[in-house]
């Protein structure tokens, strides 16, 4: 018999213990005992419903407060400037996995070094003197430069970009306009900051920027 046993005049469940008195018929007892521990034992199962509810119902609750809690601080942390370790929590590591990247590098180094910002702004298309060793920036057919771009409502607020130095790709030093140097792309995520009220505070929001990474010779567009 599931659920309890019938020993003598005793019913025994596992929380209830029924004492049957008088001189009944043995299936009478047996009869008896079976409705009296399906009743227990649906009274058990009501009682774990329901606590499971209780218990179901409370994860639910703390999961709402918990997503409101998130949403309040989302909401006040769209208007005011934020650090810089918010930031990159914003880009969701994005910043730690390209910092190695030669936008940022040579950010940092034309950012510390006026001189070589100023020779790369005056580089020309180096017609009939290409050089055959050094950087491949400038031993490509589509030589290029490296510009520090410089944007405050932008982060990371500098980063280099390429700049194409010839209009066509170099054939023995010359430029064959057959050819154009066209700049390659790389997709970057940064934050962009605008106005949010007149406290000084801003709104961030994540974007993708198409960052010149190099220069190649290709057939120019019809």
């Amino acid at each position: 018999m599931a659920g309890g046993k019938v020993l003598g005049d005793y019913i025994y469940n596992t929380n209830v213990v029924i004492e049957v008195k008088g001189d009944f018929p043995p299936i009478f007892t047996i009869t008896v005992a079976v409705v009296l521990l399906a009743l227990v034992s649906d009274i058990g199962g009501q009682k774990r419903r329901s606590n499971d509810r209780q218990r179901d119902g409370g994860g639910k609750e703390r999961r709402r407060q918990s997503r409101n809690r998130g949403n309040k601080l989302e909401k006040s942390s769209q208007c005011q400037d934020i650090s810089e370790k918010q930031k990159q929590r914003k880009l969701r590591g994005a910043r730690k996995a390209y910092e190695k990247t030669a936008p940022i590098v040579l950010a940092e180094q034309l950012k510390n070094d006026a001189g070589r910002r100023r020779r790369n702004a005056e580089m020309e298309c180096p017609e009939s003197a290409v050089p055959h060793d050094g950087d491949i920036s400038q031993r490509a057919i589509s030589p290029w430069a490296w510009e520090l771009d410089v944007n405050v409502n932008r982060y990371p607020t500098e980063i280099a970009k390429a700049k194409c130095l010839c209009t066509a790709c170099l054939v023995n030093g010359v430029q064959d306009y057959n050819y154009a140097s066209e700049p390659i792309y790389s997709q970057m995520k940064v934050l962009r900051r605008t106005k949010c009220d007149r406290k000084d505070r801003w709104r961030y929001e994540v974007a993708w920027e198409n960052i010149p990474v190099g220069c190649t010779c290709a057939n120019p567009q019809s």
